[in-house]
């Protein structure tokens, strides 16, 4: 079996396999060791331990929107099969042409998680100037699917803001209350993207939890659209 090691440099590959930016046969595998880069096309691994991608594994970039229920930009990663248990650094790249409409230094990194089948959003820092993000991920995780993209921040003071649901007051001492007609699912999650809570209910009490951003997903329970929100806890 071929392996390829991966010590402390960069390597950009761009080779391609059919429509792939990147694929490792069946006979192959890469590990990248702790404080090397892996960067295909965009995207950049920085393990904080030795990881493998085993063989046949393959990622391609798309030029098209994934569906995270908020506005993406025109670009996405999608990796067959998932990248499972990956804990460190990862680096999202994108161009100016690439934002479709969103407010740059508003972006967050959007990973599919296979398991639940959801978008879970992270904080990640923005370097506007070298339109890069990074996140670094101390606890494991598992995505097939990365992109960024743009999470409305409703608030009292924006009453006229064009989306199907309405969250106030935001920023909150306490409660939240979501404004929408139909039966919901929501979901609370951190900056860590890991998840602090569950419900159905058309209001979410914050009280119990500390100063802090939250991401909260609401779905609808009927047509299964997603819209994710950003609530600032006082």
């Amino acid at each position: 079996m071929k392996r390829i090691t991966l010590f402390s440099v960069v390597i950009c590959i761009s080779a391609l396999s059919f429509s792939q930016d990147l694929y490792i046969g069946s006979a192959s595998y890469i590990t990248i060791q702790p404080d090397a880069t892996l960067h295909i096309k965009g995207l950049g691994l920085e393990p904080a331990a030795d990881y493998t991608l085993p063989s046949n594994t393959s990622l391609e970039r798309l030029s098209t929107p994934a569906g995270t229920g908020n506005i993406a930009i025109n670009r996405q990663f999608i990796v067959t099969p998932a990248l499972d248990g990956y804990i460190g650094t990862l680096v999202f790249q994108y161009e100016d042409g690439e934002l479709n409409g969103a407010v740059e230094t508003e972006l967050q990194l959007e990973l599919y998680n296979t398991i639940n089948s959801n978008w879970t959003p992270y904080a990640a820092s923005i370097d506007t100037n070298a339109n890069r993000m990074t996140y670094n991920f101390m606890s494991a995780v598992i995505f097939s699917k990365v992109t960024a993209d743009y999470s409305e921040t409703l608030d009292i003071n924006s009453p006229n803001i064009a989306m199907p649901i309405k969250l106030y007051p935001n920023p909150t001492i306490d409660k939240v209350y979501i404004q929408y007609d139909h039966p919901i699912r929501t979901t609370l999650y951190n900056t860590l993207g890991q998840l602090i809570a569950k419900g159905n209910t058309h209001e979410i009490d914050l009280s119990a939890y500390e100063g802090a951003t939250y991401f909260l997903t609401v779905e609808d329970k009927t047509t299964q659209n997603t819209y994710t929100f950003k609530i600032i806890k006082l």
